[in-house]
């Protein structure tokens, strides 16, 4: 599988430019088990375990081949797919949006906690 790099080379011809994209090969995949496998058919667990997904929210590295591939068809309704080139721009997003700072809430503003409820 091939993806567009951000890269342009540019071909001239008598009438006009042609952009070419170059590609890069997809080498890994990241796949991210949904959901526990508590109930799932016994087909759907062995083919998750072979994956190595043992967990809920797990996330896994394997290469990008058919044999892979076929595995996650078997239980694509289990799993989330990235590719290394996707993950690494929702990680960069991530990271440019920052943490948001944990915000307190007083549940109960009678006896001893009155003093720290806003007035």
């Amino acid at each position: 599988m091939l993806v567009g790099d951000k890269k342009k080379s540019v071909v001239s011809t008598r009438s006009s430019s042609l952009t070419v994209m170059t590609a890069r090969r997809i080498e890994q995949l990241f796949i991210t088990l949904k959901r526990g496998l508590a109930g799932k058919k016994t087909t759907h667990v062995k083919t998750a375990a072979a994956l190595g997904l043992r967990g809920a929210w797990k996330t896994v590295v394997q290469p990008n081949n058919p044999a892979v591939r076929g595995a996650i068809d078997k239980i694509k309704h289990m799993v989330l797919v990235e590719t290394d080139v996707s993950r690494e721009e929702r990680l960069k997003g991530e990271a440019a949006r920052g943490k948001l700072a944990k915000v307190t809430v007083p549940h109960s503003c009678r006896g001893a906690d009155a003093s720290r409820c806003p007035s």
